[in-house]
């Protein structure tokens, strides 16, 4: 079945409204929740995901819980998996655990913590992930590694979930890719790179899959995920003002420097960036229109090899509930058969 989550932005956004958000999320029978893991982008309020996460653990019930996704340097993975553990426990299993090799480099160095090369990042992020597994499912761990080292390592009480909470790996790098098919049970196309294309993400899809059977798993394991923004309305001729709404919604709450952060890094995207972001065309990272139209746009992504979405409804951020309510009404229960 294909999986719907609620994704968040943090800058600017303050813990009630999250917390309203996942709720709504849960009232309107969306599977998950997920929350990014940074410090800052400018100098508004950042609220921190894991400490918010473990909050909205008690305030709701069937949700599931995910990070999108938690840089494995902020965090030594011992200390992780023993903080996942808990947080499978408060919220009686509705763990979902996103890692990643991390990109904001300013934000390492404002906070002290090293920034490695990519390949020594990534080396860390396979084997926390080895660690991970084995403390959620080990009596107790020695691990003599490249970049970690354990000794009988305790990690009790274990996970509520059997054998163990999913691991997702997000990012976009082909390294990551292969580490996601070859460790993970699920990738994410995540922010801040939005700007995926189902062509774009149908090649991703490929690339996983030929990693995946080359490592001898069973690529159909595997969950492919993508991070869309959704704009939609019923009445096609307030669509328009609904996709504005939504766009003045990320102007204001700081995804300005992450898609300058986009456009260093996917120069040949400027333009369609631009284009989107002023209105001139619809952005290649929103799901805009009536529900038949995005319903469209969600079945492209599904053919090309997606099996869970994580959305961000921008207007849900300033209390208007519409989209991610029609959404819920008149999109998902077309996927659920």
């Amino acid at each position: 079945m294909i999986g719907f989550g609620v994704s968040v932005i943090q800058e600017g956004v303050s813990y009630t409204q999250t917390r309203v958000i996942a709720q709504e999320a849960e009232r309107l029978g969306y599977d998950s929740f997920w929350m990014s893991d940074h410090f800052f982008f400018t100098n508004r309020p950042y609220i921190e995901s894991w400490s918010t996460l473990s909050s909205i653990a008690t305030q709701t019930e069937k949700l599931r819980l995910g990070s999108l996704v938690l840089c494995n340097s902020y965090r030594h993975p011992s200390l992780l998996a023993k903080m996942a553990a808990t947080l499978d426990v408060i919220s009686q299993g509705r763990l979902e655990l996103g890692v990643g090799a991390g990109w904001h480099r300013e934000e390492f160095q404002a906070y002290g913590i090293p920034y490695g090369k990519h390949s020594v990042r990534t080396g860390e992020l396979i084997e926390a992930v080895e660690i991970i597994k084995r403390l959620w499912t080990e009596e107790s761990v020695t691990f003599e590694g490249k970049y970690y080292s354990l000794k009988d390592a305790i990690c009790l009480p274990k996970p509520i979930q059997k054998p163990r909470p999913r691991i997702w790996i997000g990012g976009s790098s082909r390294r990551i890719l292969r580490i996601a098919a070859e460790n993970a049970d699920g990738f994410n196309s995540s922010f801040p790179h939005f700007f995926v294309t189902a062509e774009e993400f149908a090649q991703k899809i490929r690339l996983a899959d030929s990693y995946r059977s080359s490592s001898g798993r069973a690529s159909d394991d595997l969950q492919k995920s993508i991070s869309l923004v959704v704009a939609t309305h019923k009445n096609e001729g307030q669509v328009s003002e609904e996709f504005r709404k939504a766009l003045n919604v990320l102007r204001r709450f700081g995804t300005r420097r992450a898609t300058l952060q986009v456009i260093k890094r996917s120069p040949g995207k400027i333009l369609s960036i631009i284009k989107g972001y002023i209105g001139l065309d619809l952005p290649r990272f929103m799901v805009a229109g009536t529900p038949e139209t995005c319903a469209d746009i969600i079945k492209s992504y599904i053919d090309a090899g997606a099996t869970y979405f994580q959305l961000l409804f921008p207007s849900a951020f300033i209390g208007d509930f519409r989209s991610m309510n029609i959404f819920a009404e008149d999109v998902i229960p077309r996927f659920r058969s």
